[in-house]
């Protein structure tokens, strides 16, 4: 077995494995024992991130509507990583890694200037 294949599975098993304890971690940890985002107890921000782990428990129940309402951006993170995973491979380099990551990174940043204006704030404090 080549070292990069070695790499790639235990990259794959670390992946599989913190999937599987966060699995354990919101089934088995009640929700008032749940970690509290500090970003949001310091500043009363919402941050990208703000309700990962309740859309996560709401994926697991196979709730995906709950799961939408907890974090969109969580929601379709999958396909922006497909997007990136499609560009970098059709047009490697450097430049264009960084390109994307630039809009990825902004993305993220319109959606928590987003999530913090008035009406989604009350629509997340429901």
């Amino acid at each position: 077995m080549t070292q990069r294949k070695a790499l790639t599975k235990t990259k794959l098993a670390i992946g599989v494995g913190s999937v599987a304890l966060a699995a354990a971690f919101v089934k088995l940890v009640p929700q008032q024992f749940w970690f509290k985002c500090p970003i949001h107890a310091v500043t009363g921000l919402y941050c990208p991130g703000c309700g990962g782990q309740r859309w996560f428990s709401a994926l697991l129940q196979g709730d995906f509507n709950a799961a939408w309402h907890y974090n969109q951006l969580l929601s379709v993170s999958p396909i922006l990583f497909g997007a990136y995973l499609l560009i970098t491979k059709l047009k490697p380099g450097p430049k264009v890694e960084l390109v994307t990551l630039s809009i990825f990174l902004t993305l993220t940043a319109a959606f928590m200037i987003w999530r913090n204006l008035p009406p989604q704030v009350a629509y997340l404090a429901q």
